[in-house]
């Protein structure tokens, strides 16, 4: 018994081994080079506000983008960091190109494989001029000394190369949104905001024992660790179903009104507060209608 259990966990190891030493040459990646794209720093400073930025990169009482947010999740705890242009504790020793490749695709400055709490499975769909744009409004924002703080986390997941054989599995960089739909501009602008920067189905779609998106459920809603807060369905179908009017939707998404008269709290009251209240009617009514798909 004991010779058959070493015949197949040996080359099981061995697998796992190779499967770790080659991951990071696998990796999918897109385009990140930013020489010849030059940023429009308010253009910038709108998508980071669209892109809720704020809300999980700057802590309660600290200075802007200083990090310390701490994102609870199955996995354990992570904690957004310094994204201040400080060249120490947070980002000013990063290239511009180092900002694309972890916006795109997903890696840190050493080529790491970045965590998906990083929402850099949305973020994929960023022009390389939103993300120039972005890294421009960034370099205004004054630096900030204070240190991230090291995530919390299953010890397992440290290995960096285990998140690499992660990406090779749940992430394809720049393909979902490649095709544009013979739809209004309203609709187009929609779907680019709720499935890029607004990061939407990161909350509203369910995930799978890996932490991955379950894209076959896309917006059909899904439950948050570790207080198991419920997230509803924001598909075009669930919306439609429970009554939902273009007019209902943008108020709920500017003011927090629902149809009921009740008010969104909990973490979409925060994304109101942080993110949504501050964009144009145009965006918040081309949500509304790639939402309701009109």
């Amino acid at each position: 018994m004991l010779k058959r259990l070493t015949l197949i966990a040996v080359p099981a190891a061995l697998l796992v081994l190779s499967a770790l030493m080659v991951a990071p040459s696998l990796t999918p990646r897109q385009d990140a080079d930013l020489a010849n794209v030059a940023g429009d720093r308010a253009r910038g400073a709108y998508l980071l506000k669209l892109g809720g930025c704020a809300a999980c990169h700057t802590a309660e009482g600290a200075a802007p983008f200083a990090g310390g947010v701490a994102l609870k999740t199955q996995f354990g705890t992570f904690f957004g960091p310094n994204i201040t242009p400080d060249e120490t504790a947070g980002i000013g020793g990063w290239s511009r190109e180092d900002f694309a490749n972890a916006m795109l695709n997903g890696k840190g400055q050493h080529g790491e494989s970045l965590y998906p709490v990083f929402p850099y499975t949305s973020y994929q769909h960023l022009s390389l001029q939103d993300v120039a744009d972005m890294w421009s409004a960034l370099q205004e924002v004054t630096p900030s000394a204070t240190p991230s703080k090291p995530h919390e986390i299953n010890p397992f997941f440290l290995n960096r190369r285990y998140m690499a054989i992660w990406q090779i599995l749940f992430f394809s960089p720049g393909s979902a949104l490649a095709e544009r739909p013979a739809k209004s501009d309203a609709w187009l602008r929609g779907q680019y905001i709720v499935n890029g920067p607004g990061h939407c189905g990161e909350c509203h779609t369910p995930r799978n024992g890996f932490g991955a998106r379950d894209e076959k459920r896309h917006l059909a809603g899904s439950v948050l660790p570790p207080d198991n807060e419920k997230v509803p369905a924001i598909s075009t179908a669930a919306l439609m179903q429970n009554g939902w009017t273009k007019e209902d939707l943008i108020w709920a998404l500017q003011i927090g009104l629902l149809p009921d008269g009740d008010v969104m709290g909990g973490s979409m009251g925060e994304v109101i507060d942080g993110s949504l209240s501050q964009l144009t009617d145009e965006d918040i009514g081309a949500i509304a209608t790639y939402l309701l798909n009109e």
